[in-house]
């Protein structure tokens, strides 16, 4: 008889152990799905991120906090706003500087590879391109000397 309370003991602990193991990754698949959610819900669309900030850390594409500031004259702040019926998804970094136009799409020839000036856009600011993670830039720098607003858009389809 004691043999069979000892049996029936070990199969007893074996089920816990397993119930255990079951509930922690139901634990653990739960908090998964909250961290990866959570940022979305929490920023739907991002309009003035600034470096280091969670939406910064979170859900901000890497191509996009990776963005060169050249000759940058303040803090970048950084845009994504996601599809909305017919609109694209779009991600932008604005900033003050100091560059030219001519400066800018030097400092963003890395993001322009495989991308060609749009016909018929002014001065060289609208780009079409073949790339994964978006399909347009537009760079648009306001006139005049100093430090003056710069903001560089990524549209995706």
């Amino acid at each position: 008889m004691s043999e069979r309370n000892a049996a029936d003991g070990a199969q007893r602990g074996r089920r816990w152990v397993l119930w255990s193991v079951a509930a922690a990754l139901v634990v653990i698949s739960t908090l998964a799905l909250v961290v990866v959610a959570l940022p979305l819900l929490l920023f739907p669309d991002i309009d003035d991120a600034a470096p280091g900030s969670l939406a910064w850390y979170l859900v901000l594409p890497r191509f996009l906090t990776a963005a060169p500031t050249p000759a940058a004259c303040g803090e970048p702040r950084y845009a994504l706003h996601f599809i909305d019926g017919e609109k694209p998804q779009s991600a932008s970094v604005k900033f003050q500087t100091r560059a030219s136009l001519a400066e800018l799409r030097t400092a963003y020839a890395r993001e322009l590879t495989a991308c060609a000036p749009e016909a018929g856009a002014a001065e060289g600011r609208r780009f079409q391109c073949d790339r994964s993670q978006y399909d347009t830039v537009v760079l648009s720098l306001d006139p005049g000397d100093g430090c003056r607003r710069a903001q560089i858009t990524f549209l995706s389809r």
